[in-house]
């Protein structure tokens, strides 16, 4: 009767998970302290899970909802992945350089030069941009000729030139600042 061949075939079949990738815009960013910008990572495909961001320096920056902070001076880097699920595979890590460095501050002063006699008394018209940054100090280069308060208001004392340097220390939001008041001092004239 019949003759029954038996073929049997061995297939293979490998599956591997779809494969992502993570896209950054820019691999470094500067900043200064209160910026807040957008990370600019992105997983491709898109749409497949969310990306997760580690600081190495938290009390430089803070990354929530996709957007970078810069919190205080200084350099931290950001590491992007993505661990992957079931059906995605994970992404290589990718890392965004943050570099974050203070405000500029602007101290201005209405005369930087000024002429006064021997007890004459000058109160200058000094300002800090912005004008909430912090509190302005006033030193005289030579109190023998010049004397200042901390108020900036300025005295002859005797007879030659000074410099009162208006300044601003800085802090943790902004850069030291300082400009100068130039002041000559003579004697008062008399007659006889």
């Amino acid at each position: 009767d019949g003759v029954y061949v038996e073929n049997s075939t061995v297939i293979s079949v490998t599956v591997s998970k779809i494969a992502t990738e993570i896209i950054i815009a820019n691999a470094t960013v500067d900043m200064e302290v209160n910026d807040e910008v957008a990370a600019g990572a992105a997983l491709t495909p898109a749409g497949v899970g969310n990306v997760t961001y580690t600081v190495s320096n938290s009390s430089v920056v803070e990354v929530k909802d996709g957007k970078i902070t810069a919190l205080a001076a200084g350099s931290a880097v950001i590491t992007v992945s993505f661990a992957g699920d079931d059906k995605y595979a994970a992404a290589e890590n990718k890392t965004i350089v943050v570099n974050v460095s203070l405000k500029d501050a602007n101290v201005s002063v209405n005369n930087e030069t000024v002429d006064l006699k021997v007890d004459e008394e000058f109160d200058p018209v000094v300002s800090l941009v912005p004008s909430d940054a912090g509190k302005l100090s006033f030193k005289s280069s030579d109190s023998d000729v010049v004397l200042v308060n901390g108020h900036g208001f300025i005295k002859g004392v005797g007879e030659g030139k000074a410099v009162v340097t208006v300044s601003f220390g800085g802090n943790d939001k902004y850069a030291a600042a300082q400009s100068n008041i130039t002041v000559t001092v003579s004697k008062i004239p008399t007659e006889i």
